[in-house]
């Protein structure tokens, strides 16, 4: 049985899958049993002509890189680069030619699959591809607002904060709530939150409440979100009417069913406009898991502007 030459520097793997580097065991001469060594202790030469780790049964029977640091290559029909795409190597071809040692390429630039002269028989790293960096957490500017560009949730759930939407709207202040509250999603609507500012709260002293007032506080808390969805909403119809209405307070939906009845001979009221624009905003609101602020207070303004048309009917 040949013996299997061992040299300093190699990297080999055991039966048992891991990977041995081969060092020198000064602790004996080069003519002993026990010439090489691992980091956990020396290796042993077996009868099989194969070297394994004292006192374990797990001889080494893959070469994975020499002592010159390159590394063997079966190519195959379907082989995909070994590395990532941006490590530097240097390749030896079955050809007998080699890339040149002040030449190296980066991987991707080779063929790694089989080929009928020349494919890669080896390889060695000269240079690993550089890790992409984590890109940088947006700063906060001057007022304390951080840009928010779509991710989910950026702080904890808990944590207070206000917003400012695409619209130009904010909400700061009392309208403050948080986190998980809002709906950071981003649709690219007038709703979507564009930059948000922690509120640093001082707890308060909790002063004693008589029975009666918790009573009336309670009924509060509770008709609080509804309300504040009104204003919310009404808010929405004020920045659009500025935007898009006549100054004399036209609504632009009139006009948009007169043109869908021309063209489609229908005959389309205004109130069935804006019900129409509701119904697309509750199926979006029901559509996936979860609150959508966007879709809940459209909804609500466009049930104000139908009860607005139809009341507008009956005069």
């Amino acid at each position: 049985m040949s013996k299997v030459q061992l040299a300093v520097g190699q990297v080999w793997k055991d039966r048992v899958g891991r990977e041995i580097t081969v060092a020198d065991n000064p602790k004996y001469p080069d003519e002993s049993d026990y010439p090489f060594k691992d980091a956990d202790g020396p290796l042993t030469f077996l009868s099989n002509g194969r070297w394994c780790k004292v006192y374990v049964d797990s001889d080494l029977i893959e070469l994975v890189q020499d002592e010159n640091g390159w590394r063997p290559w079966k190519a195959t029909a379907d082989s995909q680069c070994p590395v990532a795409d941006g490590t530097q190597v240097l390749v030896r071809l079955a050809s007998g030619t080699a890339s040149k040692e002040h030449d190296p390429r980066r991987a991707d630039q080779f063929i790694w699959s089989e080929l009928p002269t020349s494919s890669i028989v080896a390889y060695k790293i000269v240079e690993e591809a550089s890790k992409p960096t984590e890109p940088a957490a947006p700063s906060p500017d001057a007022d304390g607002w951080i840009p928010y560009a779509g991710g989910g949730c950026p702080v904890d759930g808990d944590v207070t904060v206000e917003v400012r939407l695409r619209s130009g709207q904010e909400n700061v202040a009392e309208d403050a709530e948080a986190a998980d509250y809002w709906d950071w999603s981003i649709d690219d609507v007038g709703g979507d939150i564009v930059a948000y500012r922690v509120v640093e709260q001082t707890p308060k002293a909790v002063e004693p409440v008589h029975a009666e007032a918790h009573s009336a506080q309670h009924r509060e808390a509770q008709e609080a979100p509804a309300i504040r969805l009104l204003q919310v909403a009404a808010d929405h119809m004020r920045a659009r009417a500025a935007t898009y209405d006549k100054p004399d307070g036209e609504r632009s939906m009139g006009k948009t069913v007169a043109a869908f009845n021309a063209v489609t001979g229908r005959d389309l009221s205004e109130a069935e406009g804006w019900l129409l624009l509701q119904l697309l905003k509750d199926v979006r609101l029901f559509q996936r898991p979860g609150y959508h602020a966007d879709s809940a207070e459209d909804c609500i303004a466009y049930a104000a502007l139908k009860a607005e048309a139809k009341m507008a009917e009956g005069e």
